[in-house]
């Protein structure tokens, strides 16, 4: 029998975790989960509740509460399926379940953080948050064969030395202590600085970003030449380096890009595609109407999913229009990933939110090829890893940006050297892009994924980096129908409209 202290840890981690995905478990149901879960051990028992979680998402809730019977049936299944499991070519990870990494110094290795994260944090959450960001930037900067001729130098050993006459190389967060007074700051201090005289180089530098300076310090100030980027690495020098560890999500401990069987299964399905869309507002029949015509076109294809994110309304507060999705997406063979946009229902609009409310898909629990991601979502298809963000994302760093491109062309290219150099979702300051303070590694792109979809009501573009390919599909709704296509054998995409549809692969 388990003591009152262990049982009370386990409830609390059990309520928690529901809470997480905007489920409320019974009491009963809560006590038969303690009984469980007191014979595993610590990482077992995470596991096996976000199995049960997993399961319990795809079935059809009589209420708001999870009732005995539902979270027993649940488990059943969890244990029936573990042997009998066929193994699915696509795989949506529960984001909530992925590892929360963080770089140790000591040991120069990635390590995951013990237990689950909270909503709630500390005091200290909020300023371990930038410093894991900055260290992860720091180390592959130090690995980067850019630097070979340079010494990286610290903020510390800049202001502790008289003034030199070469430049000095400093890594570290732009912040804004007073308007238009800015300041570097890294692991060790900060340091005011002089932009006026700067070169930019690729990239868009805002507040709370991570960038590279060359200048020297002059009185306390330093007085910059060029900010730039650190360098991008790659997922294989990623790897090379860490080792082929599964950091991404989902099951097995081995990196699905590292394994050789499922990049043969990728190639069999050299025909298979994905649709990418954003801004799909159910409650517009021309948008209906749009996306029936898109099932039927591709009805005969290799056509794999439809991810498709949100806003799923026009309008804020229309919750009605999810309910007629069903007689859309019931009894097809294509897999449908909905994730939720800024304006839909949610706990709150902090990244990373959680799937939409049960309650709206009520009708969809019944259709087996439905699933109800996090945003951002985690998806395994093969031996590839996918990152899907809904998030109008691009206009703010423009807007917080000091310095911007020649041309309106080169923002996307810009855009994307940033977050790929930066190496998260969201490199701006929380009172800008608000982050679940314990969550922020869940929005980390690293190792760099192969596909990451930044679902945005910017223009669509497409712009590849590292062998990784970033992707903006736009707004479905606000343009001409417009939507991209995948195609993962050939790691190329499509830019499409819905009166023009794609229905063959590109040689």
């Amino acid at each position: 029998m388990p003591t009152s202290s262990n049982a009370e840890k386990l409830r609390k981690q059990i309520r928690k975790a529901f809470q997480m995905r905007a489920l409320t478990i019974s009491k009963e149901a809560m006590e038969y989960a303690v009984q469980i879960l007191v014979e595993l051990q610590g990482e077992e028992q995470i596991r096996w509740i976000n199995k049960v979680i997993s399961v319990l998402s795809k079935q059809k809730a009589s209420g708001p509460v999870l009732s005995f019977s539902e979270f027993k049936s649940a488990v059943n299944e969890c244990a029936s399926s573990r042997s009998s499991k066929q193994e699915s070519l696509i795989r949506v990870i529960d984001l909530f379940t992925v590892p929360r990494l963080r770089y140790d110094e000591q040991r120069k290795m990635l390590v995951a953080v013990d237990g689950l994260s909270s909503a709630i944090g500390q005091s200290n959450d909020a300023k371990n948050l930038y410093r894991e960001r900055l260290k992860l930037v720091v180390q592959r900067a130090l690995r980067s064969s850019a630097f070979e001729h340079y010494q990286i130098c610290t903020v510390e050993a800049l202001l502790g030395t008289p003034e030199r006459s070469d430049n000095s190389v400093l890594i570290g967060m732009l912040t804004q202590r007073n308007p238009g007074v800015y300041e570097i700051e890294d692991l060790t201090g900060s340091i005011e600085v002089d932009l006026k005289e700067a070169t930019f180089h690729k990239g868009l530098f805002t507040d709370g970003c991570i960038m590279m300076l060359e200048g020297r310090s002059v009185g306390g100030l330093f007085r910059v030449n060029a900010v730039g980027l650190a360098p991008v690495e790659s997922a294989k020098v990623t790897r090379n380096y860490f080792g082929v560890t599964n950091w991404f999500g989902g099951e097995g401990t081995v990196a699905c890009g590292s394994q050789i069987r499922l990049r043969t299964l990728c190639e069999r399905n050299d025909r298979t595609r994905f649709i990418l869309m954003s801004d799909v507002w159910l409650d517009d029949s021309r948008i209906l109407s749009a996306i029936n015509e898109l099932i039927f076109a591709f009805t005969d294809s290799q056509l794999l999913a439809f991810i498709i994110c949100g806003n799923f309304c026009s309008q804020m507060g229309t919750a009605d229009s999810y309910h007629r999705t069903y007689d859309i997406f019931a009894d097809r063979n294509v897999h449908f990933i909905f994730i939720p946009g800024p304006d839909d229902p949610s706990l709150n609009s902090i990244l990373p939110r959680p799937p939409l409310p049960f309650q709206l898909f009520e009708l969809m629990r019944d259709v087996p090829n439905c699933s109800f991601a996090s945003n951002p979502c985690r998806i395994q298809y093969t031996n590839q890893e996918i990152v899907i963000m809904r998030h109008d994302l691009i206009e703010k760093m423009c807007r917080n940006s000091i310095h911007m491109p020649s041309a309106t062309a080169d923002i996307p290219e810009h855009f994307c050297h940033t977050i790929a150099s930066v190496g998260h979702l969201s490199p701006l300051p929380l009172h800008i892009s608000p982050v679940i303070w314990q969550m922020d590694s869940y929005l980390t792109l690293y190792p760099l994924p192969d596909l990451v979809v930044i679902a945005d009501k910017f223009e669509h573009f497409h712009y590849q980096l590292e062998n990784t390919l970033f992707v903006n599909p736009g707004s479905f709704a606000r343009t001409d129908l417009n939507f991209y296509v995948y195609y993962p054998a050939l790691r190329t995409v499509e830019v499409c409209s819905a009166d023009q549809k794609a229905t063959e692969a590109p040689e």
